[in-house]
């Protein structure tokens, strides 16, 4: 058998990527398995792409956005996880770490990475809309998932109206302290030289609800009439004790 390459050379091996015979000169090694000529630059090509060198410093730096250190090392699964647990704390500390030492294991060829750098930009750009799309990503988790929860079991005009009323109520609370009474009237929690409440609550009407404020030295009540009849009514009086009616 001679060698596809040397015609008048016998062959003394085969490549084991195409199987064609080749010669001594023709014989090439690459972890420990025999190539052609050709198929040894594809194959080496290849190794080549599997191992493209990674900045483990940048791998930190993108690694402070949630997962975006492992998209950044071609481990997109891994970075949604970290990304999705993030508001733990702990696996967004982690993900810095493992991001950093990742870089460092593909430097030495000791991990391979098969994301395409098109692919790995498209990657990041949307992990960057999913952390700007929920506010900061993991803090959209702790703030936001219970309003939401809250939201979607129904409880969307009861949940703003109690919002508003806490914000009264905490701002009459506010004034009391300074002052040692409770305001006598509306205007003195907008307009004084240091304004408690700083949207216009009282004596307007949001969100399908009118709010009518009551003031005195004593106390104050507060009342919630929606402009639907066949909603519920709700009243705040010192305590703060809200009542529905």
């Amino acid at each position: 058998m001679f060698c596809s390459f040397h015609e008048k050379r016998l062959a003394h091996d085969k490549c084991s990527s195409c199987g064609v015979p080749i010669c001594s000169d023709c014989h090439r090694v690459l972890n420990g398995k025999v190539y052609c000529p050709n198929c040894l630059s594809r194959t080496e090509e290849s190794e080549n792409r599997k191992y493209q060198e990674r900045n483990p410093v940048a791998a930190v730096l993108f690694g402070l956005f949630p997962g975006l250190g492992q998209v950044y090392n071609g481990q997109l699964v891994k970075g949604l996880i970290i990304f999705f647990t993030s508001w733990l704390v702990v696996p967004w500390i982690y993900g810095m770490y493992d991001a950093y030492a990742t870089a460092c294991r593909i430097n030495n060829h000791e991990q391979e990475t098969n994301l395409s750098s098109g692919l790995l930009a498209g990657c990041l750009v949307l992990i960057i809309l999913f952390f700007g799309l929920f506010a900061g990503g993991p803090f959209f988790l702790v703030k936001g998932i219970p309003y939401m929860f809250q939201t979607f079991m129904g409880g969307v005009p009861e949940a703003r109206v109690k919002r508003i009323l806490e914000e009264i109520s905490g701002a009459v609370q506010s004034y009391k302290m300074d002052y040692g009474a409770y305001p006598e009237d509306v205007t003195d929690l907008y307009f004084g030289d240091f304004p408690y409440l700083t949207d216009m609550h009282c004596d307007t009407v949001k969100n399908g609800y009118r709010y009518d404020c009551a003031f005195h030295s004593q106390g104050y009540e507060i009342t919630v009439t929606p402009v639907d009849k066949t909603m519920p009514s709700y009243r705040m009086t010192p305590g703060p004790v809200v009542e529905k009616f």
